[in-house]
């Protein structure tokens, strides 16, 4: 376990006691507005504050949580589950920061580990998902660091240095595990080409910082449009790709309605010889052997592009989701790839991953981002009331958000 020294511990007053059959407001999912994105959610001020603290688990006041893409489009989905899920006030959400209010009980039982303990008043940082409930929520109770069948469901949760704004300290967890879980895939990594798609967005931004002054990749490139190039290399990426420029070459060499509305939909077969000719201009064919391509996006060209060309890796975090054609296409190939390349049949190396809760390597990168002061190199598009979730919601929804998005979890004074 990395030095927690410079941890941050708030004199708090509140007790279980004060808020017995006190009500506070959570984020649930519900059906407002169907045009858009925000609609699938409702904030609800009616929800119990946990009263009864199980073994191990802590009350937490929640002060900031940032939203990641799979917080709407699950409730998007048309599905029985969903909707059951829905008709029973399900709060989503899983990246947090707060302080810990109340404990089931004080002492040796109430650890992260052994040797580290966790006590009323400490600031923290987290991932809370469930069951049964997420972390859209200004209270919660959490088991730290639990599995599915713990009291409180899976989480994670480390301490907040107290040089983290609550804002920055929840646009963390889920951003840095992601990256440690890629990255950690990849044997020799301070000897390769990190290639990043999808390099303004949140994880791809702490993916630049990670794979650059964490990881010491040979080179760092990544994609964004064009007014966020400036940013990007702000990071510190070597070569940043303004992957507009491609989608218009690719606009300019259709002459007809039909071939515009292929290349929209990226059933191009040329399409990844465009990403060649371009990643030519930076990484020379005969170093593909060294290039590793993350691809946080979900880009079936891009995927095509890695095999036929043997980059050593290709590691995914969600598929293509375009058209459910494309999602089909592309995690069948990754899957296929992937035998193929067990049995030597492929030279690349192939994955879609999940993200690796891991409280211990989650706290050695907060430490490490704050001690290299780093901590201010992404942007927050912080939003300063859970009133404005929904907007918040809608601009995630667009897929042009840069950086994280926060909402801080205090209501609007009216």
């Amino acid at each position: 376990m990395s030095d927690n020294n410079n941890k941050t511990t708030t004199k708090t007053t509140t007790t279980t006691q004060h808020l017995h059959n006190s009500h506070q407001s959570g984020i649930t999912w519900g059906f407002l507005n169907k045009t858009k994105t925000s609609g699938n959610f409702t904030i609800n001020s009616n929800l119990p504050i946990p009263s009864h603290l199980k073994h191990n688990q802590f009350l937490i006041n929640v002060k900031a949580i940032a939203l990641n893409p799979v917080d709407y489009k699950l409730p998007s989905l048309a599905t029985p589950i969903s909707k059951l899920i829905k008709n029973r006030n399900f709060i989503g959400g899983s990246d947090f920061s707060g302080i810990i209010i109340a404990s089931a009980s004080h002492g040796a039982s109430n650890t992260m580990n052994s040797h580290n303990q966790f006590a009323v008043g400490d600031e923290v940082l987290g991932i809370k998902v469930g069951p049964p409930n997420g972390a859209f929520q200004q209270f919660f109770s959490v088991t730290p660091n639990g599995g599915l069948f713990n009291n409180g469901g899976i989480n994670v949760m480390v301490w907040k240095p107290k040089e983290l704004t609550f804002e920055q300290a929840a646009a963390l967890p889920t951003s840095l595990l992601t990256n440690y879980t890629a990255m950690s895939k990849i044997k020799d990594i301070d000897k390769c080409q990190i290639f990043i798609n999808g390099a303004s967005g949140g994880v791809g931004s702490f993916g630049i910082l990670l794979a650059k002054y964490y990881y010491n990749a040979k080179k760092v490139l990544g994609t964004c449009s064009t007014k966020n190039l400036a940013y990007v290399s702000s990071l510190g990426c070597d070569h940043v790709i303004d992957y507009t420029k491609i989608e218009q070459q690719l606009n300019n060499n259709s002459n007809n309605a039909e071939s515009k509305n292929v290349v929209k939909n990226n059933n191009n077969n040329n399409s990844w010889n465009s990403w060649k000719v371009t990643i030519e201009q930076y990484v020379k064919p005969e170093e593909f052997k060294e290039l590793i391509i993350l691809d946080y996006v979900g880009n079936y060209d891009m995927l095509k592009f890695a095999l036929k060309n043997k980059t050593k890796s290709f590691i995914s975090i969600i598929p293509d989701q375009r058209s459910i054609s494309l999602t089909l296409k592309y995690i069948s190939l990754i899957y296929w790839n992937r035998l193929l390349f067990k049995l030597n049949l492929s030279k690349t190396d192939s994955r879609l991953i999940t993200m690796k809760m891991d409280s211990e390597k989650l706290q050695e990168l907060v430490n490490w981002l704050v001690k290299n002061n780093l901590q201010n190199r992404v942007k927050l598009n912080v939003y300063p009331y859970l009133d404005s979730f929904y907007e918040a919601m809608d601009q995630l929804a667009t897929h042009r958000a840069v950086g994280k998005i926060i909402v801080n979890m205090k209501e609007k004074q009216v």
